[in-house]
């Protein structure tokens, strides 16, 4: 994105693959702001109240697709632990060692899926923390507070987006750690098969 200032024009470059999901509803959120002509021949001049509009737009369907993912990484990750809590209550001489690497590797592939998916969330909130310094530089470089007013919507919207990835990642953190502590019962399973279990 490039604001420039003495014009009043905000020029984007949007990359999104076709395949994903947010790509046709941030489609459709810029073809009703911007009005696009049923023709498709041109659109018509749109004033924005805040240049940073359209980054919180994607933002915002970035942080909508995310949730869907980590609830299903959440219920893989639950399903295993109802496995590894089932596997630990069996007599030792009932326990199979097939289920067992089972287990380890469903448990393997959530870590996979959680470290992929707190990078992602990482990476969001070092986007945010920047969207918003730019933002504040914008709000700074504005000559009268009444211009600065029509701003703190943006505000309010950069912080929900932070408040919330922050959220996400706490929850990403709780998964691990349920995970490790799943690991580590079944690597003392494995080694020592009459030990109890505790989840």
């Amino acid at each position: 994105m490039t604001h420039d200032l003495i014009h009043q024009t905000t020029t984007y470059m949007v990359v999104c693959g076709h395949q994903q999901a947010s790509n046709t509803r941030v489609r459709e959120i810029l073809t009703d702001i911007f009005r696009v002509q049923p023709d498709g021949s041109h659109l018509s001049k749109v004033h924005l109240p805040d240049p940073f509009e359209l980054h919180l737009i994607i933002m915002h369907e970035a942080l909508l697709d995310a949730k869907s993912v980590i609830t299903a990484m959440r219920g893989r990750l639950y399903d295993a632990l109802d496995l590894v809590d089932s596997y630990s209550k069996q007599p030792a001489n009932q326990r199979s060692r097939g289920t067992l690497e089972n287990l380890t590797l469903q448990l393997h592939v959530v870590s996979q899926d959680t470290d992929s998916m707190a990078a992602s969330a990482d990476m969001a909130a070092m986007i945010v923390r920047r969207i918003a310094e730019a933002h504040g530089r914008y709000a700074k470089s504005l000559e009268n507070d009444q211009k600065r007013d029509m701003l703190m919507g943006t505000s309010d919207a950069i912080s929900y987006l932070s408040t919330s990835i922050e959220s996400q990642m706490r929850w990403l953190k709780s998964y691990k750690s349920r995970k490790d502590i799943a690991m580590n019962l079944v690597g003392h399973l494995n080694g020592n098969s009459s030990a109890p279990a505790l989840i």
